[in-house]
């Protein structure tokens, strides 16, 4: 955001530039950058004073220009902005790929009837600022969530939707004894047992849901050949668009646990056979008579 300050700093030398993003946890426009002001004192004031301008500006996604906030009753308050010096404005929505992410605002000291000219002007650089911080903004997700990723002690792999292996964390190295390097680019199918599918417990109506799908045990082969039991949650990976373009899949490794209830099931039927011989089925799991 500084160079493209630096930029309408060059263009628009009289003018006072703010640039307010919207927080979607809090619903507001928050002070983020700003060009010919004290920094520290409008990010503090900001927050409290008057942002209805710019919410009209980004829920119209339409410019607003204001030639003397000082009278114009949409200003809201002239007076408040008669001590801030500020006469005439200019504010234009920064919305990419239909996401709306702030607004940027000019001021200038003196009444200026903005030009055509510069409108166009003022509102390309608004388009330019807005791909920019959504790329920055995408960024930001992406290291964060690939952070998260590695960091979880589920083994976490995402995939194509021709079953490529794109993402394998280091839970998922463990679990299954492949290096991310070896599995990379490799099919999914590698990790399954003969005769079953990679999203076989999940039915096409709940692969199309965005929802994550959990609680699906299924069974999976390490790299050394050992069956190993899983609990397999499934989500959708769609690009900026909302186009469907793989899944990432959660694998929790439910082992010990399947062992201990085969276990205990097995221990079961043999104490039913003892005292009950006449009565248990150990194929119906059930007492007959």
């Amino acid at each position: 955001m500084a160079h493209l300050l630096e930029k309408i700093d060059i263009l628009l030398p009289y003018a006072v530039t703010t640039i307010r993003l919207f927080n979607e946890e809090t619903g507001e426009l928050e002070p983020a950058a700003c060009k010919n002001l004290d920094e520290d004192e409008w990010k503090k004031n900001a927050r409290t004073v008057y942002p209805g301008l710019g919410r009209k500006v980004l829920h119209a996604r339409a410019p607003l220009i204001i030639l003397n906030l000082q009278k114009d009753p949409r200003s809201e308050d002239g007076e408040y902005w008669r001590r801030r010096g500020f006469v005439s404005y200019l504010a234009a929505p920064l919305v990419a790929h239909g996401i709306e992410l702030g607004v940027i605002a000019f001021y200038t000291r003196e009444e200026h009837d903005f030009t055509g000219e510069e409108i166009e002007l003022l509102c390309t650089l608004a388009r330019q600022a807005s791909i920019a911080i959504h790329n920055a903004q995408l960024h930001q997700q992406r290291d964060q969530l690939a952070a998260i990723v590695e960091s979880s002690n589920d083994a976490i792999v995402g995939r194509t939707l021709d079953g490529t292996v794109t993402t394998w964390n280091k839970a998922a190295e463990t679990m299954f004894g492949y290096t991310a390097a070896e599995m990379k680019g490799r099919s999914i199918e590698v990790l399954l047992p003969a005769g079953s599918h990679d999203l076989a417990p999940v039915s096409l109506d709940q692969l199309n849901s965005p929802q994550t799908l959990g609680n699906h045990e299924v069974v999976r082969l390490r790299k050394d050949g050992k069956p190993i039991y899983v609990s397999l949650g499934v989500s959708q990976i769609t690009d900026t668009y909302g186009n469907l373009t793989g899944f990432a899949a959660i694998y929790r490794d439910i082992t010990e646990r399947k062992r201990a209830e085969e276990g205990l099931k097995k221990h079961t039927e043999v104490l039913q056979e003892i005292f009950f011989p006449a009565q248990w089925d150990p194929k119906l799991g059930i007492h007959v008579t």
